[in-house]
């Protein structure tokens, strides 16, 4: 079937919807817009529209602007995005279902990206203007996992918080995590610092460089009071009592066929500070030449709150983040993120012709 064909169908198709509808009574036709309406979110192209917002929003609306004092360290900061789960999203157990968390990553991941690195992907892009035939600069998905914790319900609302974790020669790695809406609150915003971290939006025009030092205390509001949204036992171990899943994601560069390494990027955004003569690049992966003490590693996450410990806090310290503070930071994230590049070992388990299958259906 042709492109034409294929347009015939669809309009025949929605012309006869559009008919449909025109023939239901009144309070049919309401019952159908409060339903649309209660599921915006997973009407078509919406998640088109809420993936080239997050790229509309910090390239040309707020870009931002991030200096080398600021930059360094704002990598390891977290974008947070809201939304909410509609009843289409909900499974059997009606409750978000596990699929459509990935959808949220997308929207959060993006925003993320988009903030830190504009810099370095308007060099690239202005490169490959020049050179002409050297293929186009993309950033493209690796994997994903996701660590469920707590049941979203309809139509809550939830909150994606993301950040740079890590990152070696070919992968960047970001940690997200969907928290309940207003039970953790961040010292401030760095690309915000008019913004109230007890308030739900921000102006436009609050938008300029600097970093809030104003202190939030967690799941506390303004009178000292907890959230009564999470139970006394939750509120006492926040944020872990908050989350309601965890997720490790992976990002590759690529300049046509080449890949580029990630501290590239980071440093053509302006925001990665100077490398010592004598520094090395971080290591490829856990398979080629990681030097990532596998048995701290391992140590590390013998316990069953370390994968959140160490994505979601950072180390509070004073003083400018020089290369060895952002490098302290970047290894320590690795000892999370060698898990995920280990999964790659996952294709050689695949049987293929050497073994009998259940079946076909």
């Amino acid at each position: 079937m042709t492109l034409g064909q294929l347009q015939e169908v669809a309009m025949h198709a929605l012309s006869r919807a559009l008919r449909l509808f025109s023939t239901l009574g009144r309070s049919w036709r309401t019952v159908g817009i409060l339903f649309v309406l209660a599921n915006l979110k997973n009407l078509p192209l919406v998640w088109h529209l809420r993936f080239f917002n997050g790229l509309f929003t910090h390239f040309y609306l707020h870009p931002s602007r991030l200096t080398p004092k600021t930059g360094p360290r704002a990598i390891f900061q977290p974008i947070i995005t809201t939304s909410r789960s509609p009843l289409l999203e909900c499974d059997y157990n009606v409750h978000k279902s596990n699929s459509t968390y990935f959808s949220d990553l997308d929207v959060s991941r993006t925003h993320l990206i988009a903030a830190l690195m504009k810099g370095g992907l308007d060099s690239y892009r202005e490169r490959m203007k020049k050179e002409k035939g050297g293929g186009k600069f993309l950033i493209a998905l690796g994997a994903v996992s996701c660590v469920f914790r707590r049941e979203i319900a309809p139509y809550e609302e939830y909150e994606i918080w993301s950040r740079v974790l890590s990152w070696d020669r070919k992968w960047m790695y970001i940690v997200s995590h969907f928290v309940r809406k207003g039970a953790v609150r961040p010292k401030g915003y760095t690309l915000q610092p008019g913004r109230d971290p007890k308030e739900g939006r921000a102006w436009w025009f609050w938008r300029r460089e600097g970093v809030v030092k104003e202190p939030a205390e967690g799941s506390r509001d303004s009178s000292g009071t907890s959230s009564p949204s999470l139970t006394t036992e939750q509120q006492q171990h926040l944020p872990h009592g908050a989350i309601f899943a965890s997720a490790i994601s992976k990002y590759v560069f690529k300049q046509g066929r080449l890949t580029t390494p990630p501290e590239l990027v980071l440093e053509r955004s302006g925001i990665l500070p100077p490398r010592p003569t004598s520094s090395q690049s971080p290591p490829s992966s856990l398979l080629g030449e990681s030097t990532v003490d596998l048995a701290a590693a391992n140590d590390l996450l013998s316990k069953d709150e370390a994968i959140i410990d160490a994505s979601l806090t950072l180390e509070d310290e004073d003083g400018e983040w020089d290369w060895a503070r952002v490098e302290k930071e970047r290894e320590k994230g690795m000892l999370v993120a060698e898990k995920l590049v280990a999964l790659d070992l996952l294709h050689s388990t695949f049987t293929g012709e050497e073994e009998m299958a259940l079946g076909a259906f």
